[in-house]
């Protein structure tokens, strides 16, 4: 096993903190706190902001494929993310929706700003989660993203919105062959 799936099956971190903590992490927390998304969404490409942060490698991603306790996990993650973001995820059936939540209002001007740090994170979760094999809820997630510009672009950033999208463009070429 390596550092990412030790950590996603309840080993600690470089810092000492496991999966669990991040996951009591509060609003603030999650908001302040800069060096726990590389950990939650691990990429292929080292992290510029957190150089002491594993990447993701090939191993990691058959594990993830192969377990679904580490997949039950990753999820576990990504709705705390939306919950953070004031979104919603609906995973019921096969078609995986991704949407506004009841505190969406009150959330989104935390991370609604035209320059945030929580723009780099989204493409680091979309990507993660396509590399993971969880690309239908990756493309749910970018959907979603894109309806949220559409109804307000204020507060986007669109260089940031190019990321997004170069990070499911396989997906949206997938989704509509």
């Amino acid at each position: 096993m390596s550092a990412i799936t030790d950590f996603y099956s309840g080993k600690s971190d470089h810092t000492g903190r496991t999966l669990e903590d991040v996951w009591q992490y509060n609003h603030r927390e999650l908001e302040n706190t800069h060096n726990y998304i590389q950990w939650l969404f691990p990429i292929i490409e080292p992290s510029y902001f957190n150089r002491s942060t594993p990447k993701l490698l090939i191993s990691d991603i058959r594990q993830f494929e192969d377990n679904k306790e580490l997949r039950h996990n990753l999820l576990i993650s990504f709705l705390i993310m939306l919950d953070f973001y004031g979104l919603s995820c609906d995973l019921k059936n096969s078609n995986i929706l991704v949407y506004k939540g009841e505190d969406y209002e009150e959330k989104k001007v935390y991370w609604q700003t035209g320059k945030n740090h929580n723009f780099l994170r989204i493409t680091r979760i979309l990507t993660s989660l396509k590399l993971l094999g969880c690309e239908k809820i990756s493309l749910a997630f970018y959907k979603c993203l894109m309806k949220l510009v559409e109804e307000d672009p204020r507060g986007f950033n669109f260089t940031s919105l190019e990321y997004w999208k170069d990070a499911v463009k396989e997906l949206l070429i997938d989704a509509v062959d």
